[in-house]
């Protein structure tokens, strides 16, 4: 997986390795970043576990990425770990569940279906579904432009990336 998705980031015109490798480490400075540091980022994404948890054939993958990554991205990581240095790993990171009133999720259902339903439809979009998953196109005004896919996460709905998502498509 990790192969097949730096193979895909090195075919984008207006993306580099280094803007994606900092993405992924908080907009850390590369030179900061150390072995360990992507060795930790490997195990969560490859395994959701942390290095030293790993099995040995485990970790002989995460060895086997960390060179190809490396090489990919033309990293020189120095040895050790920079405690300074972060990574994402959303599925690490605790949080509470807030429980509002029914109210809230009336109106915040209304306005969603406002935007999405006619906002979107009268700014172009249309709306497929494939196996049970819905989803928004734009056909864009020109076949010059790369496309763009936008996957949003755990939100309210699609009004938290309304202006988003039409400032992406400006001129598209």
């Amino acid at each position: 997986l990790v192969k097949k998705i730096l193979t895909e980031v090195e075919k984008l015109s207006k993306y580099n390795m280094e803007m994606f490798v900092k993405g992924f480490f908080l907009n850390a400075n590369i030179e900061d970043i150390k072995e360990e540091n992507i060795r930790s980022f490997l195990a969560w994404v490859m395994y959701d576990m942390k290095e030293k948890d790993l099995t040995q054939a485990e970790s002989d993958k995460i060895s086997e990425a960390y060179i190809f990554v490396c090489d990919k991205c033309k990293l020189h990581p120095k040895p050790g770990y920079n405690p300074e240095i972060k990574h994402i790993c959303q599925t690490w990171h605790k949080f509470q569940y807030i429980h509002r009133p029914l109210l809230l999720y009336v109106l915040n259902g209304l306005v969603d279906f406002i935007v999405t339903t006619i906002v979107f439809r009268f700014r172009g979009f249309r709306k497929y579904e494939v196996l049970g998953v819905n989803y928004w196109f734009h056909p864009g005004l020109s076949s010059q432009h790369t496309p763009i896919v936008f996957f949003h996460g755990i939100t309210p709905g699609w009004i938290a990336y309304f202006t988003l998502v039409l400032k992406l498509c400006q001129g598209r």
